[in-house]
């Protein structure tokens, strides 16, 4: 029984890594237009040894803190719990929710072998 499990959990871990599930661990910076258009959004996304997100951060930025900092305080902390670039956008805020999600995705990209 014991090798049987053994073989499913290395099969899982294989079919993880065949399908670029796990990320290269570093710090992975994009940059994307954002609301204003001569000052593009940049994002430095934190992939640990794991593999598994553990910082997202936004840059300088020309972004509203009105509009900005409610796409930070919300959406970043649900990017990283749910591993994923594709969460709810914040609404009044979709220029720069949008942004952040594309950069995120661009970096998750980047960080794929």
């Amino acid at each position: 029984m014991k090798r049987v499990v053994a073989i499913a959990i290395l099969l899982l871990l294989v079919a993880g890594v065949a399908f670029g599930q796990q990320m290269r661990r570093g710090d992975w910076k994009v940059t994307v237009p954002a609301y204003h258009p001569t000052t593009p959004l940049t994002v430095t996304v934190t992939v640990d040894r794991n593999g598994r997100i553990t910082r997202i951060a936004p840059g300088p930025h020309a972004e509203t803190p009105a509009f900005a900092n409610p796409v930070w305080q919300t959406m970043i902390p649900v990017m990283i719990e749910k591993q994923t670039w594709d969460v709810d956008i914040v609404a009044g805020s979709t220029i720069t929710a949008n942004a952040l999600k594309e950069a995120v995705k661009q970096a998750m990209a980047q960080a794929r072998p």
